[in-house]
């Protein structure tokens, strides 16, 4: 069951990723795709006026890799696998909105490797105060 619930939530990541209009699809579930096999990168890895920034993006892309983190762990059991499965994702979700007529923003990557670090370090210290002997 664990391992159907992280691959809806992969798929619905992906989704959302990809989909021409996010509005669009978090509100009326409209998912329309508009592929170009030849990107534009002259602009990758540029971060953009503070003003382009949008909360709701940002603590979506949180929240969004956060339970990812979450699920991955729950079905890895390892730290390491999880960073590494889930920060390629993140990377690979970012690259893939270039072919999908989407932007790639440093600041969505910066926002999803906060809510990796933050939940991998919240499940560290729980696991890590579960195996400490009761003083």
């Amino acid at each position: 069951m664990k391992k159907l619930i992280l691959l809806g939530w992969l798929l619905l990541i992906f989704v959302g990723t990809c989909t021409e209009n996010l509005d669009a699809f978090l509100f009326e579930g409209e998912v329309r795709f508009d592929f170009t096999s030849v990107p534009d990168w002259t602009d990758i890895g540029m971060l953009g006026p503070e003003s382009h920034i949008r909360v709701r993006d940002v603590v979506g892309h949180y929240f969004m890799f956060s339970i990812l983190t979450l699920l991955i762990y729950f079905v890895r059991r390892s730290l390491g696998s999880t960073l590494f499965i889930v920060s390629g994702f993140a990377v690979l979700t970012e690259i893939a909105q270039r072919f999908f007529a989407r932007g790639t923003e440093l600041y969505d990557l910066i926002a999803n490797f906060i809510g990796i670090s933050v939940t991998l370090l919240t499940i560290w210290v729980i696991v890590l105060r579960l195996r400490r002997p009761s003083e």
